[in-house]
Order: structure tokens, then sequence, then C-alpha cells
């Protein structure tokens, strides 16, 4: 029961009206609990994580948790004792290493040797009659074998783009070898010829013709690509087939080095069909 504040008269507890005087019932204020703030005094913080700590330390204690005798000194942590080790300067040694499992191990105290052999060119076995279309970025390869072989039974003659005297001095061609420079400019002191198909065709023929029978000719073109960049595809490759087949009569030798991405894939198709394809991109 509760009393109007106007007349003193008594109400049940949820009266919102006095049925005597009409007057309005007031609820009256309920106190209001604050939860203190956590305090910000760094000491207060501190004296909370001991009582923490000390807590932590008297629970491991009941639990029967005991500090080894060795270990003088250790920090308790919700992840357990750690305890904490002190290296002095100069006092560290190397861990001992169980003898046991290397028993079985023979180390070799003596230094390796490395014995250097000679390099030798990674060349191909050639046969008589054959052209071979030698696919790679720079005609590097192509030289190795050409370089390796007029120094045996084979008579050599190479066309190239590139100077002879850089050729002879980085692949040590040998003086009897015939190094033709394909080229627009007339030069003194080297045998140059011009980038005509005739002219071309004609040389070939006439160095296969004049050692024919007495030792096999071999002949390395460079320069196709630059054949290309002035001449029709079509006029190209009739001028090619004409060469394989002087070659295949006369037990000649061919090498032409190409970039297959100096070309479309339909061309280097084509190509494909009529030489011995070695692929170095792919060795």
């Amino acid at each position: 029961m509760i009393n109007c504040p106007h007349c003193n008269s008594e109400l049940p507890d949820k009266a919102k009206f006095c049925i005597y005087c009409g007057n309005k019932i007031v609820d009256s204020p309920q106190p209001q609990t604050t939860v203190p703030k956590p305090s910000d005094d760094p000491d207060d913080k501190m004296d909370i994580l001991k009582q923490k700590l000390s807590s932590f330390k008297a629970k491991k204690e009941e639990q029967g948790f005991v500090r080894p005798p060795d270990e003088k000194a250790g920090v308790y942590s919700t992840n357990g004792y750690k305890p904490q080790y002190t290296i002095e300067r100069g006092t560290y040694n190397n861990p001992v290493v169980d003898e046991m499992s290397y028993k079985d191990v023979a180390v070799d105290e003596t230094p390796a040797k490395v014995v250097m052999k000679p390099a030798t060119p990674a060349v191909i076995q050639l046969k008589a009659g054959h052209c071979y279309l030698i696919e790679e970025n720079k005609p590097n390869f192509c030289f190795e074998i050409f370089s390796h072989y007029v120094q045996s039974d084979y008579i050599g003659l190479c066309i190239s783009r590139v100077n002879p005297k850089r050729i002879k001095e980085d692949y040590g061609i040998s003086e009897g070898a015939t190094l033709l420079w394909l080229t627009d400019s007339k030069t003194s002191g080297e045998e140059v010829i011009a980038p005509s198909l005739e002219r071309i065709t004609y040389d070939i023929k006439a160095f296969i013709g004049k050692n024919k029978g007495e030792t096999t000719p071999l002949i390395v073109f460079d320069g196709l690509e630059y054949l290309l960049s002035n001449n029709p595809f079509n006029p190209v490759i009739r001028f090619l087939r004409h060469l394989i087949d002087e070659c295949s009569m006369s037990d000649s030798v061919m090498l032409i080095p190409l970039s297959p991405l100096a070309i479309s894939q339909q061309e280097l198709k084509m190509l494909e069909r009529e030489f011995d394809v070695v692929d170095r991109e792919k060795d």
C-alpha cells in the first residue's frame, strides 16, 4: 500500500491517481547504482596485477608445483612458470651433442677438388646430302658446328651477316674455310657478297662444283632473315629448294640458322618441311 501525498489516504501500490482527492500519484525516484570506473592510476593497476599473479602462484603451489632447485629466478605468467637465464659475455658453451646419433656418419675433412674439363662443342652428327635448319635466336651453335667440322674432313663455305673477322676470332675458324660477308656495303679487306638470290646461288653452286668428290662441302648460310626483309617469301623458298636439291645431288651439307620469331608460323612450317630441323630452344 502507498499513501496519497495530498490527502494521505491509503491507495493500492500500482495506483496512478488518488480515488479520494483525484491527485496524480508521482512515482518516487529509484536510487541509481553507479559502477565505479576503473582507476587510471598505474599504481592501482600494478596492485591488481600483483594480486592476480600472487593468487595464480598460490594456486599452482596448492596443486603441487615446485620450482626446480637449480633455477634461481623465474617469472610466473598465465602460461606457467618461465625460468630466466642470464648469460655473461664469454661464458657461453656449445651445446652437448649426442655422439650416438652421429656414429654412423662418415665426415670427410679433406676439401673437395674441382677438376676442370676442357670445353668441347656440342655438335650434331651431320649426314652427307642433308640440309639442316637450326632454330636459334643467334647463330652461335651453327658456327660451333661449322668450326668443328672444317677442322676434319669437310671444306667450308660460310655466308653470313657477321663480319668474317669476328667469326674467325670468336670461333677459331681455320684459314682453309671461305668466309663471305653478306652485305650491300662496299668494303675493303673482306670478301663480300651482295644479297642477290641469283648471285648467292651461283657462288654456292660454284663452290660445290669445285670441291665435289675430293672432300665433303659444308655450307653455312646465315642471312635468311636478311633475305626475307628484302624479298617476298615465295622467291626465297624457291631459292632454298634449289640449293637443297643441289646439296642432295652432290652429297654436300648445308646449315641454315634461323630465329623462329623472325617469321610467321605458316612460313616457319613450310621451311621445316624442307629441312632437317634442329630446335636449340627445346634442347
